[in-house]
């Protein structure tokens, strides 16, 4: 089977050929988990901060550890943390880790996921005001539902 080094890749690099069908299935059930896709797509060009991370990510401080280490452990991301000019601390793709970041540019699923964490958000947003809006129609109906009672019982 060709792979990237045999059509002029970068060399060293590691292939998504090269894996093992075991590793594959690890590989997908960490980008099925909250926060997979998303973790590498944002530490495709850069290693950034937790911080930043947490910042950009939009999702729990807890969900992000869990990632970062879910990623350490299948050589996603680096143990060796990388240190910027400021010798604040920042979490690098491996190798291997920046294979599956540009596969899942190549294949659109980070923009796709942003796209369904933007609905998720827009119809949580629209589902409380729909509670909202039920809650104000429901006393509204009560009190005229008291009304009626007190009209006809009275």
């Amino acid at each position: 089977m060709a792979d990237r080094n045999d059509a002029g890749g970068e060399a060293g690099a590691p292939s998504p050929d090269e894996f093992d069908e075991i590793e594959i299935e690890r590989i997908g059930e960490f980008l099925s988990k909250k926060g997979g896709v998303m973790l590498l797509a944002e530490l495709q060009a850069e290693p950034k901060r937790f911080v930043v991370l947490r910042e950009d990510l939009k999702i729990s401080s807890a969900t992000i550890r869990n990632r970062l280490e879910d990623a350490k452990e299948l050589g996603l991301v680096s143990d060796e943390p990388d240190y910027n000019s400021q010798g604040q601390k920042r979490h690098p793709l491996t190798a291997k880790g920046q294979v599956i970041a540009d596969e899942l540019q190549l294949t659109d699923l980070a923009r796709i996921q942003k796209q369904i964490w933007k609905l998720e958000a827009e119809f949580e947003d629209h589902l409380e005001e729909f509670e909202a809006t039920l809650a104000q129609k429901t006393t509204e109906l009560n009190d005229e539902f008291q009304r009626e009672v007190t009209k006809r019982y009275s």
